[in-house]
């Protein structure tokens, strides 16, 4: 019979890979880091939410005359952004959609975010029509042409001196006490009038006393005071009606006084009026 031929010898077995270090445990927190957020350069609004009079494919957020994803933004959640942005000190501001235009109150919140900085809106330009764009037209000239609390721009208005006295009558909002510091000339006046919430305010003092300024609170006013007042407003020479942003009846008054002391979320009021019979 033939032979059986020999089995082949078993493989060597392969050397063990050598055993990897034990890592060292990452640190653990109860909570994640925080980091404040000192200053803001560029902010920007998805006022349009995803809706959007046109449907391109695209869109990266695919953004369409039937995408509620996001609802549109409104005017008082914007101004209650804006006068954080503000306190920041943003410099930019940018609108987004959707179509922002498609915002039935688009207009009213560009005016009021270029009351706190230049802004652009990201639009497809098919609901310009010629009535709103002279609205903007004109919007632009008032603001253009209007005064402005930056310290800088009123240095070059007066020759580089500043102003005499800056009144401060803004409630609730910072920026403008700190525009006022820069925009007074050295040896001039503020007079805060602006009540803003007990909150703590961040100021460089050193301008207070470089500038040798002097600094007054005024709580009320006397009747000579109030006769100016009621003649400046039937003048009819500043637009002041902008002013008064919300209008109430006897019913609602605590609502209008928590509004004006910034306590009703995503309003902000300038000038809050209730009026009997209303």
């Amino acid at each position: 019979m033939p032979t059986p031929p020999a089995a082949a010898p078993p493989a060597a077995a392969s050397p063990a890979a050598p055993a990897l270090p034990a890592l060292p445990a990452l640190p653990t927190s109860p909570s994640a880091p925080e980091v404040t957020l000192r200053a803001l350069d560029t902010l920007w609004f998805q006022v349009g939410g995803t809706v959007c009079n046109l449907a391109c494919r695209h869109c990266f957020i695919s953004c369409s005359p039937t995408n509620h994803t996001h609802e549109m933004m409104r005017l008082g959640q914007v101004r209650a952004h804006l006068a954080e942005a503000a306190e920041l000190g943003v410099k930019e501001i940018y609108f987004t959609g959707g179509e922002p235009f498609l915002n039935p109150e688009m207009e009213a919140i560009l005016e009021a975010a270029l009351a706190v900085a230049p802004a652009t809106v990201l639009t497809n330009g098919l609901l310009l029509d010629a009535a709103r764009c002279a609205r903007l037209a004109a919007l632009a000239a008032e603001l253009r042409d209007g005064p402005s609390m930056d310290g800088t721009r009123i240095r070059e208005l007066t020759g580089g001196d500043g102003v005499d006295v800056v009144l401060d009558v803004t409630p609730m909002a910072q920026q403008p006490i700190r525009d006022a510091i820069e925009a007074v000339r050295w040896g001039g006046t503020i007079v805060l009038a602006g009540l803003k919430g007990h909150k703590p305010i961040e100021l460089v003092t050193d301008m207070l006393i470089n500038k040798a300024l002097t600094v007054k609170g005024a709580f009320s006013v006397d009747a000579a005071g109030y006769e100016n007042a009621i003649k400046l407003i039937e003048s009819g020479k500043f637009p002041l009606h902008k002013m008064q942003t919300h209008k109430y009846g006897l019913d609602d008054v605590e609502h209008a006084i928590k509004l004006l002391a910034g306590e009703v979320p995503g309003e902000e009021g300038i000038h809050v009026a209730v009026m009997p019979g209303r």
